[in-house]
């Protein structure tokens, strides 16, 4: 089925498709995700902003970038095939570090703005974006469909669970 969907998705892509794909597999990628959500948590702290908003977004990508790590040396997935690919990947394919990224700022977002009905927008304003981040490395050729969706589903766990932590925390106390 792996086969079949990326495929799929390959003989389908469009010129601008394949455009925003590239454009987020460079904004997505951990090197650009990881200093960015620190440099926020630093402007944050220095701003005198301790909360859950300020904490969570990057204490989700730091511990979502080793989890992805982790996972890739344990399965050590092969990428599909290079004819299909359209930007260069090095690492192991299981699973997808920038579904796994997205989905994790997409979940703390979704936890973090949950008791605010007028950002319901930005809740799904994230979750449409962790979801073209997703499909852009199907796009690109170089993810299976099963990638994608095991890091999906690691980076929403974490991101979730690190928001749900950082808010339970800062509310105890007071």
């Amino acid at each position: 089925m792996d086969r079949d969907i990326l495929d799929f998705v390959v003989r389908n892509r469009t010129d601008w498709m394949v455009d925003a794909a590239k454009l987020l597999h460079h904004v997505g990628d951990d090197m650009v995700l990881v200093p960015l959500t620190l440099a926020l948590l630093v402007v944050g702290m220095v701003a005198g902003r301790r909360t859950a908003a300020t904490v969570a977004p990057a204490v989700s990508m730091v511990l979502t970038v080793v989890v992805v790590g982790l996972a890739k040396s344990v399965f050590g997935r092969g990428r599909p095939p290079v004819a299909g690919r359209l930007v260069e990947v090095t690492s192991a394919s299981m699973p997808s570090g920038h579904a796994a990224y997205a989905a994790a700022i997409a979940g703390a977002v979704w936890v973090l703005l949950s008791g605010h009905p007028r950002r319901a927008p930005l809740r799904a304003f994230a979750v449409a974006v962790a979801a073209c981040a997703a499909l852009a490395r199907l796009v690109l050729g170089v993810h299976w469909p099963s990638d994608v969706a095991a890091g999906a589903v690691v980076g929403a766990v974490v991101g979730t669970w690190v928001a749900r932590v950082a808010v339970h925390r800062l509310q105890s106390r007071g």
